[in-house]
């Protein structure tokens, strides 16, 4: 099926995905920051004056002006005017405002076996820390919201040496950061959720299946069925083969990607992948004309590799196209109109 989408801005815009509606959606580069209005238009909203480390390392307020950003040495807490309002030193790794906006989750590697989590007031006042083992040692860190609750989710990838999740929140009355694994003895990857925060779907990495589960409980509602003896050829079981992009929509549909960052409608009821997902003027294209050194590699290749979400607005994300990223969003109501 193919998208059109609403706007398409081809600047190296980025984003920070956000599962909770905030009031206020940014799109930033590395000096400016853009709202983004009713109509899905840019207009300038501020300024940033430092460099952040990574794609995980910039939270902005749900409704006012304030950015928090990390650096290789340090996480800040800035205005829209570029204005430094605190700084923490540290080795963070990703951060993350609280759903109400009064307080910022950061996460520190202390080292390659200890990782911290630290909750902080907006105004810089330190609340509570708490140190734990990287079980997997020296483990690549992710952080998201959850729909409709104050519980974050942390992810720790290991490679080879598997995945865990924790579901992580701050207890006012104890006051304790309590962290609870979700899927013990299992390498399912940061899940997506329902905007009810009721339902998510996930992927375990060792057997690349989907599995959906209720939330909070956890209970395993379906999980798909091992179809990889059924592929009749290796350029079939390639096309299944998973990527690590997912979605729940609001019509309890699914999206999934495959390994070449291929989108398809998924059946969250039965476990299975239905048409592929092609967006105006983004379609799949021959692997070799996106990377030529591959040169007789034609099996299709998508060229939008993330499609993710801030509340109710979609977004895809490019590959370098023309040395640019293009940024194509489209909200969730006329996305699913579409299909």
């Amino acid at each position: 099926m193919l998208i059109t989408p609403q706007k398409i801005y081809t600047e190296n815009h980025c984003y920070q995905p956000i599962s909770n509606n905030p009031q206020n959606k940014y799109l930033y580069n590395e000096t400016h920051i853009y709202q983004i209005c009713e109509d899905l238009s840019l207009t300038p909203a501020g300024t940033i004056n430092i460099k952040q480390k990574n794609s995980r390392s910039i939270s902005f307020h749900p409704t006012k002006q304030l950015v928090g950003i990390i650096t290789n040495d340090f996480a800040q807490l800035c205005d829209f005017s570029g204005n430094h309002i605190w700084q923490q030193n540290g080795d963070f790794s990703c951060i993350l405002f609280s759903r109400d906006g009064n307080k910022l989750w950061l996460c520190e590697k202390s080292n390659k076996n200890q990782i911290k989590i630290s909750i902080f007031h907006t105004t810089g006042d330190l609340i509570l820390s708490y140190e734990f083992e990287d079980k997997l040692y020296d483990s690549a860190l992710r952080i998201c919201d959850i729909p409709n609750s104050d519980h974050i989710a942390l992810e720790l990838a290991a490679g080879q040496d598997g995945i865990i999740i924790y579901d992580i929140h701050f207890d006012e009355t104890e006051p304790q950061i309590k962290m609870t694994e979700m899927f013990p003895h299992c390498s399912y990857i940061l899940p997506t959720w329902h905007e009810s925060g009721e339902t998510l779907l996930t992927l375990e990495n060792d057997e690349m299946l989907y599995a959906l589960f209720n939330y909070p409980k956890l209970g395993l509602i379906t999980e798909q069925d091992d179809l990889s003896e059924e592929f009749e050829t290796e350029e079939e079981e390639e096309d299944n083969h998973p990527g690590y992009n997912l979605l729940i929509l609001k019509n309890n549909l699914g999206v999934v990607q495959n390994s070449s960052y291929r989108h398809y409608i998924f059946n969250l009821s039965e476990m299975t992948r239905l048409e592929e997902i092609k967006f105006k003027g983004y379609e799949p294209v021959p692997t070799n004309q996106v990377f030529p050194r591959l040169a007789n590699d034609t099996t299709l290749y998508s060229e939008l590799i993330y499609l993710d979400r801030i509340g109710d607005l979609l977004i895809a994300k490019t590959h370098y196209k023309d040395k640019k990223q293009h940024v194509l969003l489209i909200k969730e109501s006329d996305f699913i109109n579409q299909l």
